[in-house]
């Protein structure tokens, strides 16, 4: 869906997510999509019930051994409390990731809302205002 440019009612095209991704420079910091998606479909990341959920009496008397799991298996541990999930425990990288995905799929749904309310522009215009950001920067 995301890998065609389609075109705007006024017969202009419109940019692709992957067309507009490569045309705009790099602003504050990259996002690597590849890596995205590899979390988001890594069966390394789907939840094994025996050995992802545990209470936190266990989280209290195993904390080297639970984080040393989470960091190797990339796998996010549910903690439990009176038999409740109270917390889940997450590596960094895994966390980074899911936080740079949702972030995309937001900025693809607000997209999306634009193109339903007409709110588009030709790839002409678009990149037409890209090198006037970037002239200016040059100056």
């Amino acid at each position: 869906m995301y890998g065609r440019a389609a075109r705007d009612g006024n017969g202009g095209a419109k940019l692709s997510l992957n067309q507009f991704l490569a045309a705009v420079p790099k602003i504050n910091q990259s996002v690597d999509i590849q890596s995205i998606n590899d979390t988001i479909l890594d069966r390394r990341c789907a939840m094994n019930i025996t050995s992802d959920i545990k209470p936190v009496s266990y989280l209290k008397s195993h904390a080297a051994e639970i984080l040393k799991q989470i960091n190797d298996t990339h796998r996010p541990m549910v903690i439990t409390q009176n038999g409740e999930p109270k917390a889940v425990l997450q590596d960094p990288e895994s966390y980074d990731n899911m936080r740079k995905a949702i972030t995309l799929l937001k900025l693809i749904s607000e997209g999306e809302e634009n193109i339903k309310h007409g709110q588009v522009k030709s790839q002409e215009k678009v990149f037409e205002n890209i090198e006037k950001v970037l002239a200016k920067r040059s100056e």
